[in-house]
């Protein structure tokens, strides 16, 4: 890793423990202002005060709010591809690229694999140009694994996430983003399989914040590095808690019976 790209992963990562608690702010760019976002700039300058080690925006957020980050010790990474509005003619496209990146002061570049694509071979070649341009210009890239059908479950969606993660790593991301496979031994064999380091994503907001908590301890414990996680934390009432909660897990390696009882939470 050249230095640009060895100090950048530093801002993102947490060099005491080499895992980071990621917070995705870029929905926006997907699903417009959705509960917890309405005031994005309200919401992050809660995240960037809360200790996370690095946020996930969009250009127009940071272009925007770059007063309410700036000084605060947070990795930026920035949303740099957006597959479409309109449902069933989804195709991957760059919006930004690491040019722009650099002008706007941000870490990482973060694009989406999106499993389900009728045109696989343009999404590989987003994220790999995506890779490319961050080893070029000294920033760490990260690629989230997305499914746009979302009914795998079990076996079907261990081989699918397995499959795809090797492929990105082999590729040559820094990080990937995804999903958890239900099991601890199958998320393992996830980890263990992919040649670049791994955070679990938080998906949808889950009804039970116990549930969420133990699927993030058991990622960790399975050898992830960290989590990246969005409507999970800031669409919860007082979410610094969760966030806590989550570099308890993440940092502390604090057990999950204790992590529950912080939150005052039943298992």
């Amino acid at each position: 890793m050249c230095v640009g790209r060895s100090i950048r992963w530093h801002r993102v990562v947490r060099r005491s423990t080499g895992r980071s608690v990621i917070v995705a702010l870029d929905h926006g760019m997907f699903l417009g202002p959705v509960e917890g976002i309405e005031r994005v700039d309200e919401t992050l300058k809660r995240v960037v005060s809360s200790g996370v080690d690095a946020v996930i925006v969009s250009p127009g957020v940071l272009s925007r709010f770059a007063d309410l980050i700036a000084g605060r010790g947070v990795g930026l990474v920035l949303r740099v591809d957006h597959p479409g509005l309109t449902p069933g003619s989804l195709s991957n496209r760059l919006v930004s690229n690491a040019v722009q990146a650099l002008k706007l002061g941000a870490d990482a570049l973060i694009a989406s694999y999106y499993v389900g694509l009728r045109d696989e071979a343009s999404n590989m070649e987003v994220i790999s140009r995506v890779v490319n341009e961050c080893r070029d210009y000294g920033l760490v890239s990260v690629i989230e694994v997305s499914f746009i059908e979302r009914g795998l479950s079990g076996g079907e969606l261990l081989r699918a996430v397995k499959r795809i993660c090797r492929a990105i790593s082999e590729v040559g991301a820094d990080m990937l983003k995804v999903p958890y496979t239900g099991d601890p031994r199958g998320f393992k064999e996830v980890v263990d399989s992919c040649i670049s380091p791994v955070v679990v994503l938080g998906g949808p907001r889950r009804a039970s914040l116990a549930e969420f908590i133990a699927d993030v301890k058991s990622a960790v414990d399975s050898g992830a590095i960290g989590v990246a996680v969005g409507r999970n934390v800031w669409q919860r009432r007082g979410f610094e808690r969760v966030i806590e909660a989550l570099i308890r897990v993440v940092h502390g390696g604090e057990p999950l019976s204790e992590v529950l009882s912080f939150l005052g939470v039943r298992p």
